[in-house]
């Protein structure tokens, strides 16, 4: 069965791409549906279908359509990223990565209107921070970025643009469905004159959620309930033209994440304040000045809670341990504890300023830009062990405390050449400075007693080139490519966030020093009247990966980790970071847009990606040169967006993807099984839109329309109860009203 969806996928494909390679017209300027679009996170305002890398703009028709309730779920279906099916929504926002091409977490920058929207400490992405009601369209580029956007973009860039005010409007959307989901959102744009302009935005988006643990693993989790989230985000901008050669706009925000994980009173609440803004500059020679600041703070509460059977006067066992039978479960008494308790207040201040002109002759255009980034933490943690009695179920084990802060600076230069008419050339490099200062770490025993210190600071720099081309062969082909170096530094929480104790002990390691990637990506367009058709091949290799390493002797650590692992009781079961290892990805990507009349058009795409580690070290349990668990080796999607009537578009798409590894077993690099894997899926979604008037719009969305129970994750293979589920079936109605 499997391979047969395997080869019903390719030969759908390949159907798609034959119409591209014997359409009737070459006709450059029939490619575009719409006027050339501009990728401005290129930071040189490069057309798209001029772009040395592979680059996708995901439209507001894209995002009408789609079915996905948030940021993350819209990119899922987007070639190159490797989501998780559950959605961020619903899932711990300490652990909400983005990841693409196969490589890890914190290797693509995610930016709203050119500003990041990372979180300073766990450098997760903020997606409660972006309704999708806020987005005009959104800009993905593949591929390292680091020699312009630094460290956080050796694996991409999504630039996320927000709509802005063209007139006195007004618009509310509403929408309700499946799960106890409801969507609420209201935008009031104030036109006061022509040098000033107001947008007013309010959003609430609910989820009563669903049961992520499978159904025959619940009884081993009592009373875990389904994951609910309430999202809630106000924001107030201002823009203005004070003259014709001098724009800008200033935006306060105010973002709420509001979570009840897996128990009833497990909380997540994030509260992040923010302001941002920019001005731009034009001068007579047609060159610009563009300066952005931003700043945000994080409040962030967290209750871990979890429950517990008592096997005996003293024992209690959950999901994570040792377990009685279901049968013999049925009749124990159960005790509700909370795990965790964190407080953590985190901060991140930024600025950026790029100077952009306009060359002559050979040159093209010339940029020059600094960009300035802090990060500061202050995390607090409280741990309980399983109780030791039904009547007393808190077992205080220990508490951490942590600080840190991390400085990022850099400025670099990009240049675009013509040789030729048909050749264009950029060129960039970057001086990238980080800097890791004030990191403290300590463990507070039950008795008072406290271990730990200060660790001394560390700093990196690093010029960072980068080289693309893009080479027009003819008026229907064209041929691009790229290759840079970069580093990615370590988050403050790999650094600084130490948390659990005994056998469930991790240690941050404040000695953990930054990646560096080197990338190179070969790609070839094809357009004519109907059709583009892109492939793309990519290499990535990373040297001192970042990775979980067990802890087999104390020599392994720091001195300061030393004395927290001591004091926390850790095992060999307990682990830290490391850069120890090695890895690499590489693969392939194809795309297919065919319009195939004026009412049908059809969109496919094929992805493959093989991403591993090429050596490691002993405590390490992943084995080299095996697919690294959770990312499947190919993906496809194929979708129809059919317009029959001038008022009603409907849109289906089929997921698919392949036979995925999960976590394998063991203690060291030598003592290691072999992935296990599990099967592919094929998840159907889709989306039926009528225009009611001028002002109405009416809407069905469906996801996962078979109800397809599948998780794509990552869990360990003896234990089986730590999959996640991803969504199931759900139906969202709803309209959105103009005035």
């Amino acid at each position: 069965m499997e391979k047969l969806k395997i080869k019903t996928t390719a030969a759908l494909i390949a159907v798609v791409v034959s119409q591209t390679a014997f359409g009737q017209s070459t006709t450059p300027e029939s490619v575009q549906e719409i006027a050339p679009l501009v990728v401005t996170a290129s930071r040189n305002a490069s057309r798209l279908d001029q772009m040395p890398t592979s680059s996708t703009i995901i439209t507001q028709e894209d995002i009408q359509k789609s079915s996905a309730q948030s940021v993350d779920q819209l990119l899922k279906t987007i070639p190159g990223f490797n989501f998780s099916g559950a959605p961020s929504y619903l899932s711990d926002p300490t652990g909400t990565q983005t990841k693409m091409r196969g490589l890890g977490n914190d290797k693509v920058l995610v930016l709203l209107d050119g500003i990041p929207v990372i979180d300073p400490f766990y450098e997760t992405t903020q997606w409660f921070r972006v309704p999708m009601s806020s987005i005009d369209h959104i800009e993905v580029m593949r591929g390292g970025a680091s020699s312009t956007w630094g460290s956080m973009a050796v694996g991409g860039v999504v630039n996320i643009i927000t709509k802005t005010p063209q007139q006195n409007a007004s618009e509310v959307s509403v929408s309700a469905g499946s799960q106890g989901t409801t969507n609420l959102a209201a935008s009031k744009d104030i036109v006061a004159s022509d040098a000033l302009r107001f947008n007013l935005t309010a959003t609430r988006f609910e989820t009563k959620g669903y049961l992520t643990t499978p159904s025959q693993f619940a009884w081993l989790y009592p009373g875990r309930q389904p994951n609910t989230t309430t999202n809630e985000d106000y924001q107030m901008s201002a823009f203005f033209t004070p003259a014709k050669d001098l724009k800008g706009f200033v935006r306060l925000g105010m973002a709420t994440q509001n979570q009840d994980i897996y128990n009833a009173s497990g909380i997540n609440l994030q509260k992040s304040p923010n302001i941002s803004g920019g001005i731009t500059q034009s001068f007579d020679d047609k060159s610009s000045l563009d300066t952005k600041f931003w700043a945000q703070n994080v409040a962030f509460t967290k209750f871990n809670e979890k429950s517990c059977y008592f096997s005996n006067a003293s024992t209690c066992y959950n999901g994570d341990g040792t377990l009685p039978s279901a049968a013999q479960a049925a009749s124990l008494p159960v005790a509700t504890y909370y795990s965790q308790f964190g407080d953590q207040s985190y901060g991140e201040r930024g600025a950026s300023s790029v100077y952009s002109m306009p060359l002559t002759g050979l040159w093209n255009s010339l940029q020059l830009g600094v960009d300035y980034r802090q990060l500061s933490v202050k995390d607090s943690e409280k741990f309980y062990g399983s109780p030791q009695s039904v009547a007393s179920p808190q077992n205080f084990s220990g508490s951490y405390a942590g600080t840190g802060t991390q400085t990022f600076s850099g400025a670099f230069v990009q240049a675009k050449f013509s040789p030729t008419d048909a050749l264009q050339v950029t060129v960039s490099g970057r001086y990238d400075g980080w800097n890791n200062t004030e990191r403290t770490a300590y463990f507070t025993r039950t008795t008072g007693a406290t271990s730990g210190g200060a660790s001394a600071d560390l700093s990196k720099t690093q010029i960072d080139p980068s080289i693309g081309v893009h080479y027009d062969v003819n008026d229907a082909w064209d041929m691009r490519g790229a290759v840079f170096k970069a580093f990615r530094a370590p988050g403050l929480n790999n650094q600084t966030r130490s948390y659990g104790t005994g056998s469930s002990l991790a240690i941050a390691n404040p000695d953990l020093a930054p990646e560096t990637v080197t990338s190179l990506e070969l790609g070839a367009d094809h357009k004519s009247a109907q059709s583009k058709f892109s492939a793309t091949y990519f290499l990535t290799s990373i040297n001192n990966m970042i990775a979980t390493t067990k802890v087999s002797s104390l020599s392994m650590l720091p001195p300061i980790q030393q004395s927290i692992y001591t004091a926390a009781g850790g095992t060999s079961s307990s682990s830290f970071y490391t850069n120890n290892q090695n890895g690499q990805a590489n693969g392939i990507e194809l795309t297919e847009k065919w319009k195939a009349n004026d009412q049908l058009t059809i969109d496919a795409f094929y992805t493959y990606t093989h991403t591993f580690l090429t050596s490691t070290w002993n405590g390490v349990t992943t084995p080299i040169n095996t697919q690294l668990a959770g990312i499947p080796r190919t993906t496809a999607s194929l979708s129809a967006t059919w317009q029959p009537v001038e008022k009603v578009k409907a849109y289906l798409q089929a997921f698919y993807m392949g036979p995925l590894s999960v976590q394998q077993t063991g203690t060291s690099a030598g003592a290691v099984t072999l992935n296990a894997l599990q099967g592919s899926n094929t998840i159907y979604n889709g989306s039926v839109n009528y225009a009611y008037d001028r002002s109405t719009d009416l809407f069905v969305n469906a996801t996962n329309i078979f109800n397809h129970s599948y998780q794509d994750g990552t869990y360990t293979a003896t234990s089986p109860q730590g999959m996640t589920l991803a969504p199931p079936r759900s139906f969202m109605v709803g309209a959105r009203y103009r005035f």
